[in-house]
C-alpha cells in the first residue's frame, strides 16, 4: 500500500525527467532550431548549385597594408567552407561582397615594473554588404561585427589573422540567419 510519503518521493524522482522531456517537445514543436544550418541570404541560381560571389571591395582605413589580404583570405575560406557560395575572381558573379574595416587596434595592456609589456590586446570591427551582381542592389548588410582577444606576443599579423578568422565565422553564421 502506498503512503503519502512514498507518493511524494516517487513524484520528485520522475518530475525532472518528465519536465525535461516536455520542454524538449515544446521547443521542437515551436520551430526553434540551431541557426548554423538555416537558409542562406545568397539564393541559389535558377539552374541549381551554389551561387557565385566575388569581392567588390575591402576597405581598410588602417595603416596596415597587409590587412585586406588577410580579410580576403579568411572570408573566402569561411564562406566556401560552409558551401554558401562558390568564389570567382573576375567576370560575372551572382553576388558581390564589400567589406569595411571599422577599427583594428593592437595595444599593450599590462606591463611589469620595468615597463616591459606582458599582455597585448587586439580588437577589430568590420561590416559587410552583399550586392546582387547584375544590378548592384543591396541584398544583405551584416551590421557591425566586433571581436577582441588578448595576446602574450607582439605579432600584429597573427592577431589580425585570429581576429579575422573569428569575424569571418560570425559573418558566415549571420548569413545563415533567416530572421
Amino acid at each position: 500500500m502506498w503512503s503519502p510519503t512514498d507518493i511524494i518521493s516517487s513524484l520528485r524522482r520522475t518530475a525532472a525527467p518528465v519536465a525535461l522531456l516536455l520542454c524538449a517537445l515544446v521547443l521542437s514543436g515551436c520551430g526553434y532550431g540551431f541557426g548554423g544550418d538555416g537558409p542562406s541570404v545568397l539564393a541559389a541560381p535558377e539552374g541549381g548549385g551554389l551561387p557565385t560571389i566575388k569581392f567588390k571591395s575591402v576597405e581598410s582605413p588602417t595603416m596596415h597594408s597587409w590587412l585586406p589580404h588577410i580579410i580576403r583570405t579568411e572570408m573566402r575560406d569561411e564562406i566556401a567552407g560552409r558551401d554558401l557560395a562558390r568564389w570567382v575572381d573576375s567576370g560575372r558573379a551572382d553576388y558581390e561582397l564589400a567589406i569595411t574595416v571599422n577599427t583594428f587596434t593592437f595595444r599593450s595592456w599590462i606591463t611589469d615594473r620595468d615597463d616591459d609589456t606582458m599582455l597585448y590586446s587586439a580588437s577589430m570591427a568590420i561590416q559587410g554588404t552583399v550586392y546582387k551582381g547584375n544590378s548592384n542592389e543591396v541584398v544583405w548588410r551584416s551590421g557591425v561585427l566586433g571581436y577582441s582577444q588578448s595576446y602574450e606576443t607582439v605579432q600584429e599579423r597573427v592577431a589580425a589573422s585570429d581576429l579575422t578568422r573569428e569575424l569571418a565565422r560570425r559573418f558566415a553564421s549571420a548569413m545563415r540567419q533567416a530572421f
